[in-house]
């Protein structure tokens, strides 16, 4: 969730993120191997605790509704001037 404000400024980051995010949560639900060998890297757990940790499924869609007043949903860019 971020504010409005931030998604008006920054629209190319924001679509850089959702596209990051995306392609994240496919290799994390299509390549499991890959996630364990890599996550020793960001967080501190070993290898074989890697390989035993369960991994949650985030949605990758982006729902312009969620946090918003039933008024603003739908409207696109618009939505930036609700306070």
């Amino acid at each position: 969730m971020t504010s409005v404000d931030w998604v008006t400024k920054n629209p190319q980051t924001l679509a850089a993120f959702q596209r990051a995010f995306t392609k994240a949560q496919r290799l994390a639900t299509s390549d499991r191997k890959e996630v364990e060998a890599v996550l020793p890297t960001y967080v501190k757990i070993d290898a074989a605790t890697a390989t035993q940790t369960s991994l949650g499924a985030y949605p990758t869609a982006v729902d312009p509704c969620s946090g918003w007043p039933a008024s603003c949903c739908g409207t696109g860019p618009s939505f930036a001037t609700w306070t």
